[in-house]
């Protein structure tokens, strides 16, 4: 995976909203941009104080919903059956990270 550099306003409003204790939302639009979540999230927890802070993840259409095979692939994962170094970054996300999905209209 070839990394690029990300916009620093986007890392400043993370910070600023830790800061300020105030909840920043992120709206990303594309086809890859389930791949950016992780991304935005390791900069969320460099600049917070708590541990672990917990994603909402919302979805319109069901598609775009955490699959079961997601999360048979999660606890697959998590049990050490298939080997971190094998899963993608999001596999990764999704296991370590407290995720609340919800439907919006």
């Amino acid at each position: 995976m070839v990394k690029k550099k990300i916009d620093n306003r986007i890392r400043v409003m993370i910070e600023n909203g830790v800061k300020l204790g105030h909840r920043t939302m992120f709206i990303i639009i594309g086809d890859k941009g389930r791949d950016q979540v992780p991304i935005l999230y390791d900069i969320l927890t460099k600049s917070t104080v708590k541990a672990r802070p917990t994603v909402l993840w919302c979805y319109k259409n069901k598609d775009e919903a955490i699959s079961n095979h997601g999360r048979k692939r999660a606890k697959k994962i998590a049990a050490g059956k298939i080997d971190v170094n094998d899963a993608d970054m999001f596999d990764t996300f999704r296991v370590s990270t407290t995720i609340h999905g919800r439907y919006y209209s």
